[in-house]
C-alpha cells in the first residue's frame, strides 16, 4: 500500500507533444520531479485540466490523470504520493446486500455498534444496519419478479460476517415499514400542534381552533421536554388568510390563564390571566413578560369568558395562531402542543426517510426526514420534506424493542428566505475514548441553497443528559454555540444529505476530524475534507472515488449518500458505503443489482505512527 512520500509512477517522456499519464486511480499527490523543465496540468476525470503551479508542492491535490508537455524529447517523470486517501473498492461487503429473496435492496444505510461504545476495529461486535427505501419481494436473474413492493424502511443485524435482514411484516403477512409516522405527526388542519411548528416565514400553517360550540374551557397544552427557566411567553393570535369568508380575526381569544409545572408529578399552578390584543398586521405580537421554571405550561381560555359569540351568538369557536417560549437565551424551537378541544383535522400521506442516530442510554436516537408525496414532482421524485422527527427505540438484548418505540418531531427542519435547513445528516459522539473527546454529540445538518442547489454543512452539539429535550441544542456561529439553527455557520460546501464525520485517531493528521461525503449530493464523486477541529476550518472537498455509472447502460443511474463506517473501520482503513439508484422504475426492476449500498476502504497514505 502507496505511503505519503512514496513514488506513484516513473514515465519516460520522449515526445515534446502532450502526455497523459493515466495513474490508475485517484491518489493524493506531494510532488512531481522532472530532470528536464515541463508544464503541467492535473484531472480527476480526463476532461477538467487545471495547471500546476508547483511542481514541488503540490499540496496533497487528488488526481488521476497528469498532463505533461516536456521542454526536451527525452525526459524521465516521477509522481509522488501525497498525505491523504485511496479508495479501494470493496467488492466482498458489497456483495453481501446482494439478497434475492424478501429483502431486495435499500438505500440510506447507516450503521451503529450494539455492544460497546463505537470506536474504531469493533467489526467483530454485533452491527445494527439501518436501511431507507428498500424493494421486497423475489428476485431471479437480477430481475425483480412480480408482485414486487417499495417499503420505506427495514434493517438489518450485522455479526461474523453474516447479514441478517429484517422485514416486517403485518398479521396477514402484508409488507410494512418498521418506522411509522405518529398520528400526530400526520394530522394536517386547525390543529394545536401548528401553535409551535416554527419552520420559518416561508411556511404558513394553519392556525388553532377550537371545536365548534364547546361546552367546556379550551386547554392547550405545552411539554418543554425538560425544565426551563422562562422569561418571556409570545402570542400571536388567531388569523387565518381567508378564501371566500370575512371577519376570520375574530375568532381570536380575548383571555386566557397561565398554568405551569416542573415535571409529571407536580400540579398545575396557577401563574396570571392575560387580555389579548386582537390579530393586526401592525401589533400581531403579545408580549408577555414570566418569571417561572417549567417543563409543561398550560393555557386555560375560559368558555364564559371567550365564547358568547365572537361573530354573533351562535357562533362560537375561538383560537390562536403562533406561542413562543422564551428563556434569557432566546425562543425554545422543541415544545409540543396538546389540546382537549380541536375543529378540523385529516391525515396526511406521509412516510420517513432515516438520517443518522445514536445509541445513548440503551436506546437508538435516530432522526428521519418527513416526507410527503407531492405528484407534481418528476418521476423519482415525487415528493416533498416536511419536518423532522426524533425516534427513541429501547435496546433489548442487543435489538431493536418495536413494541416500546417512540416518534415525535424534532428542530431539525427550518426555512429562511431560500435555504432550507435540514439535520442531522452525521452524528458523531465525541466520547472520551477518543483523543480529544469532550463528552458532546455533534449534530451535523447542512443548509440547502435551494437556487443554487448548494448545500452547505452546519454543526450543532449537545450533551448525551440532554438528548430528550432538544431546546439545549447549540449551533457554531464562528465563534460561540447559539441555539438558533439559522445563525449557524457553513463549515464545508459540496456536501450531501447523508454523510459522516469522525475523528482520525493516528498517522500524520492525528487529532483531527474526517468528513466523508457525496460531491454535491447527487454524483458519481465521492469525496473527503480534512477539519481542524471538529468546528473546521476544513480544507476544500478533495475528490477520492468516481463510480462509473455507464455499468447498467441506462442513462438516468445515479451514486449519492457517501459515509463512513466508524466502528468497521480501522485507523487507517475507512470503511465507506455510497448509495446507486435510477430515476426509471422500470430499470430498478428489470435490474435488481443497481439498487443496493457499494462499499469502498479508504486506505489513510499517513506512515504508521
Amino acid at each position: 500500500m502507496l505511503k505519503h512520500g512514496d513514488l506513484i509512477k516513473k514515465v519516460k517522456i520522449n515526445t515534446k507533444k502532450e502526455v497523459i499519464i493515466d495513474l490508475k486511480g485517484i491518489y493524493p499527490l506531494e510532488k512531481i520531479e522532472s530532470a528536464i523543465p515541463i508544464k503541467g496540468f492535473y484531472s480527476i476525470d480526463d476532461y477538467n485540466f487545471y495547471k500546476i503551479e508547483d511542481f514541488s508542492n503540490l499540496d496533497n491535490i487528488t488526481a488521476r490523470y497528469i498532463k505533461v508537455i516536456s521542454s526536451s524529447l527525452k525526459n524521465e517523470v516521477r509522481i509522488y504520493c501525497g498525505l491523504g486517501y485511496i479508495a479501494i473498492e470493496n467488492n466482498k461487503l458489497s456483495d453481501k446486500f446482494l439478497a434475492t429473496q424478501n429483502w431486495g435492496g435499500g438505500d440510506g444505510i447507516y450503521s451503529f455498534n450494539l455492544e460497546n461504545l463505537e470506536y474504531y476495529d469493533q467489526k467483530d461486535d454485533k452491527t445494527l444496519f439501518v436501511f431507507g427505501d428498500t424493494f421486497v419481494g423475489n428476485i431471479e436473474n437480477y430481475r425483480r419478479v412480480e408482485p414486487t413492493a417499495f417499503i420505506n424502511n427495514t434493517f438489518a443485524y450485522y455479526k461474523n460476517g453474516k447479514l441478517d435482514f429484517k422485514v416486517k411484516r403485518n398479521e396477514v403477512g402484508a409488507y410494512e415499514s418498521f418506522f411509522k409516522p405518529s398520528l400526530r405527526l400526520l394530522k394536517r388542519g386547525y390543529i394545536a400542534e401548528n401553535l409551535t411548528k416554527y419552520y420559518g416565514k416561508d411556511i404558513d400553517f394553519k392556525p388553532y381552533c377550537s371545536e365548534y360550540n364547546p361546552i367546556k374551557d379550551v386547554e392547550l397544552v405545552f411539554s418543554l421536554h425538560g425544565i426551563h427557566d422562562l422569561n418571556k411567553i409570545e402570542i400571536i393570535n388567531y388569523f387565518d388568510s381567508p378564501n371566500f369568508g370575512i371577519n376570520n380575526e375574530k375568532r381570536g381569544v380575548k383571555t386566557l390563564d397561565i398554568y405551569y409545572k416542573e415535571n409529571d408529578i407536580d400540579e398545575y399552578r396557577f401563574y396570571k390571566k392575560v387580555t389579548l390584543n386582537e390579530y393586526s398586521l401592525k401589533e400581531e405580537k403579545n408580549n408577555i413578560e414570566v418569571n417561572f421554571k417549567a417543563q409543561y405550561v398550560k393555557f386555560l381560555i375560559n368558555f364564559k369568558e371567550n365564547f358568547a359569540g365572537s361573530i354573533n351568538e351562535e357562533d362560537k369557536v375561538v383560537g390562536l395562531k403562533k406561542v413562543y417560549f422564551y428563556d434569557n437565551e432566546g425562543p425554545l424551537f422543541d415544545v409540543e402542543t396538546t389540546s382537549n378541544s380541536e375543529f378540523f383535522s385529516e391525515l396526511a400521506k406521509a412516510w420517513l426517510w432515516l438520517q443518522d442516530g445514536v445509541i445513548i442510554n440503551n436506546n437508538l436516537y435516530i432522526y428521519p426526514v418527513m416526507i410527503e408525496e407531492d405528484l407534481n414532482g418528476i418521476e423519482g421524485y415525487e415528493f416533498k420534506m416536511n419536518g423532522v422527527s426524533q425516534i427513541k427505540v429501547p435496546l433489548k438484548h442487543k435489538k431493536l424493542d418495536f413494541n416500546n418505540y417512540e416518534v415525535r418531531e424534532a428542530p431539525f427542519y427550518r426555512l429562511d428566505d431560500d435555504k432550507e435547513y435540514i439535520g442531522p445528516s452525521a452524528i458523531f459522539y465525541n466520547h472520551e475514548r477518543y483523543i480529544n473527546g469532550d463528552g458532546y454529540i455533534y449534530f451535523y445538518c447542512y443548509y440547502n441553497e435551494r437556487k443554487a442547489f448548494l448545500r452547505h454543512l452546519i454543526v450543532g452539539r449537545i450533551l448525551p443528559s440532554e438528548i430528550d429535550d432538544l431546546n439545549n441544542i447549540r449551533y457554531f456561529d464562528g465563534k460561540e454555540w447559539n441555539k438558533d439553527i439559522l445563525k449557524a455557520k457553513s463549515l464545508l460546501t459540496h456536501v450531501s444529505c447523508e454523510m459522516s464525520v469522525q475523528t482520525i485517531e493516528s498517522g500524520e493528521n492525528k487529532g483531527k476530524y474526517l468528513a466523508i461525503f457525496q460531491y454535491d449530493t447527487n454524483s458519481n464523486k465521492v469525496a473527503y475534507a480534512i477539519g481542524e477541529t471538529l468546528v473546521g476550518p476544513f480544507s476544500e472537498p478533495r475528490i477520492v472515488y468516481i463510480k462509473d455509472l455507464t455499468e447498467f447502460d441506462s442513462p438516468t443511474t445515479y451514486a449519492y449518500n457517501a459515509k463512513s463506517h466508524l466502528h468497521l473501520s480501522s485507523k487507517n482503513k475507512i470503511v465507506v458505503s455510497f448509495n446507486l439508484n435510477d430515476m426509471s422504475m422500470a430499470k430498478n426492476k428489470s435490474e435488481s443489482r443497481i439498487y443496493h449500498p457499494r462499499f469502498l476502504n479508504l486506505m489513510d497514505t499517513s506512515k504508521d505512527d
